[in-house]
């Protein structure tokens, strides 16, 4: 009863959408003069039928632009959702506000609507704010331009002296805010970008539906003009005000010119509004605030805690599963809790496991294994054995230059942090992306964070993600000063912290595999292999698996950008939500010391950037190795060499 009862009410708001077009349209051919509906009506068949397919194809494109301009102004404000999720609720926003009139208003109530359960609303009405200006700002300068053109038909010898005075103020408008947009170049190319499309779209359509002998220049600049127009008046699809600026500029006969004013407001405003308004009663595919917190705390493992650094968690009555976006991508990360999501049915898997990915094998999806997961379980691991040797070595060096391992408060040591991961961003060409660790300072406010210290200083931290059953190791962050050994004994401290929490694994997190088509990079990386090794973790093979040998190279490739070249902002799927993890109590201090050589700094070898180093060119080929690398530097090595034997 309760299944046909929410069909009944799905069905009723369908119904209710489409009443109102229906209601929408009969009010506005009750507002033209005497028989003009029915002059444009007879006038439809008359467009051809290439011309009504490529108009419905650009006003899709043009929602397309509209929704990429509203996640551009998500990841720039910070709102606490995903990139998907803000360009629907744009597009939505968009096509019933311009059909329903009162668009700025009305968009904004639509997103509060639609983000209500993922964002706060001071923030809601930020981002409606932030768009609706931008979109007028961008239509406004290309108004300018519609204006001179226009004028430059009429009074083409004002409009050419006038063209050094408008060369003028955009130069001087540019001297006083150039620099802001230099500041934000990024947003505003985006913004800018996607209003121009949107507009460019929009103009097309109406120039495909009009009289076909007029100039397309002249069709583009008065459109400007009339949507400009209509948007000022607030009536549903600018009836009144844009029929009347295009009736004016436009040389053309009236009974000529209304079958296309019809069939634009077809095409660009009622279809748009009622499948907007039609899919509006849609279950949302990301679970809301509440439900979110409720599924990381109790049910989730701990590698879910990606979603507060950009990943996002699709939950529908079949399963849930952390989403990755990559660029035109997006992939399921790790395993789902129960069955995928309908959605995500087609969609690759990253990371996932050995059972898994046999049964993606039977159904013929393309696999190949990509990494190595290293897992340890702390109630049963310990330092002893001669497979842990390597590791108490580091322990003691650690321990004989003085270095402590403390649970830290990230809010009490945020700066010094910042720098910490400044340092060592820059010392590795970066932070990666996707699903590797991040430093964002909100999310670790959620995790185990061991503060490493030397000489009374913080020297580095690691933090762990915490989940009921597991944890993750998420960022090991250190500047140049870091000793020797300190990162194994922030390791065995987390050991201990999730022992005395009661976790049963403990997650080194994955190494790329050595072999295969992405051998080069594991080779590349080996050091972090060997780093987890010390530890002598259990080991287990993951995939990669994608429908189709061409998806999965498309995706496959998507994701490894993703990692080596993730977007310099991130979006927020959790934002400031507050996560009660399994910490150590905070006065918890353990012994300790400094890195492994490729971190020591202590081991008086001179980094690279010294022309003092002895330098060995057998060493000079590996790009991970602390000296520099390149067909010049080996040859100086071999002077070097020559000189000192």
């Amino acid at each position: 009863m309760h299944g046909i009862s929410l069909s009944l009410r799905g069905a009723a708001r369908t119904a209710l959408a489409l009443a109102f077009g229906l209601c929408l349209l009969i009010w506005g051919a009750g507002q033209l003069p005497p028989r003009a509906l029915q002059t444009a009506l007879l006038g439809l068949p008359a467009i051809a039928p290439w011309r009504w397919i490529a108009a419905i194809a650009l006003t899709g494109l043009s929602f397309i632009a509209m929704g990429r301009m509203e996640a551009s102004w998500h990841i720039t404000l910070r709102l606490n959702t995903q990139p998907w999720a803000a360009r629907r609720t744009g597009r939505l926003a968009v096509a019933v506000g311009q059909c329903v009139g009162a668009a700025s208003v009305v968009a904004a109530l639509l997103r509060w609507r639609l983000l209500r359960d993922t964002a706060r609303t001071a923030d809601i009405a930020r981002q409606s704010l932030a768009a609706s200006l931008s979109f007028m700002l961008c239509w406004a300068l290309t108004a300018l331009v519609a204006i001179w053109w226009i004028a430059l038909a009429q009074l083409p010898s004002l409009s050419l002296s006038a063209l050094p005075l408008l060369v003028t103020c955009a130069a001087l408008a540019l001297w006083r805010y150039g620099p802001l947009l230099w500041r934000h170049r990024r947003l505003a190319a985006a913004v800018m970008g996607w209003c121009q499309l949107d507009l460019l779209c929009a103009s097309l359509v109406f120039a495909l539906l009009a009289p076909a002998d007029l100039p397309l220049a002249d069709v583009l600049a008065v459109f400007v003009l009339a949507l400009g127009a209509g948007l000022a008046t607030h009536l549903p699809m600018g009836l009144g005000a844009f029929d009347l600026v295009v009736l004016a500029l436009l040389p053309v006969p009236v009974a000529d010119m209304l079958p296309a004013l019809l069939a634009y407001r077809l095409i660009y405003g009622v279809l748009p509004g009622v499948a907007g308004l039609v899919s509006l009663h849609t279950a949302p595919v990301l679970p809301g605030r509440d439900a979110l917190r409720h599924l990381l705390r109790d049910r989730a493992p701990a590698l879910w805690g990606l979603a507060a650094q950009g990943a996002s968690v699709w939950q529908d009555a079949r399963g849930a599963a952390l989403v990755g976006q990559a660029p035109l991508a997006k992939a399921i990360i790790g395993e789902t809790l129960g069955q995928t999501p309908t959605a995500l049915s087609r969609t690759g898997r990253y990371k996932c496991n050995a059972r898994t990915t046999a049964r993606l094998r039977r159904r013929g999806w393309t696999v190949m294994v990509i990494a190595t997961e290293s897992v340890i379980d702390p109630q049963t691991w310990s330092l002893d054995g001669p497979d842990r040797a390597a590791l108490r070595r580091k322990l003691r060096q650690a321990q004989a230059k003085g270095a402590t391992v403390a649970i830290i408060d990230p809010a009490d040591h945020g700066d010094t942090m910042s720098r910490i991961a400044a340092a060592w961003a820059r010392a590795h060409g970066g932070e990666r992306g996707f699903s590797m660790g991040r430093y964002q300072p909100h999310a670790l406010r959620d995790q185990l964070v061991l503060g490493i210290h030397a000489g009374g200083t913080l020297r580095g931290f690691v933090t762990f993600q915490t989940g009921p059953q597991d944890w993750v190791l998420d960022l090991i962050r250190y500047d140049g000063t870091l000793p020797a050994g300190a990162i194994h004994a922030a390791m065995a401290a987390g050991f201990a912290a999730a022992k005395s929490a009661g976790v049963t694994e403990v997650n080194l997190g994955a190494t790329v595999a050595q072999r295969g088509p992405f051998g080069w990079l594991g080779r590349r990386h080996a050091g972090l292999a060997q780093f987890k090794g010390s530890f002598a973790p259990q080991t287990r093979p993951l995939y990669y698996a994608a429908p189709g040998a061409l998806r999965f190279l498309w995706s496959a490739t998507a994701v490894l950008w993703a990692v080596q070249r993730p977007h310099a902002r991130l979006t927020s799927r959790l934002g400031r939500l507050s996560f009660a993890a399994p910490h150590a109590t905070e006065d918890a201090t353990v012994r300790s010391g400094p890195p492994a050589q490729t971190e020591a700094t202590d081991d008086k070898r001179i980094r690279p950037t010294s022309r003092r180093a002895r330098l060995d060119p057998r060493r000079w080929r590996h790009r991970d190795q602390s000296v520099q690398h390149g067909s010049f530097f080996r040859r100086r090595a071999r002077d070097v060499e020559r000189r000192t034997s």
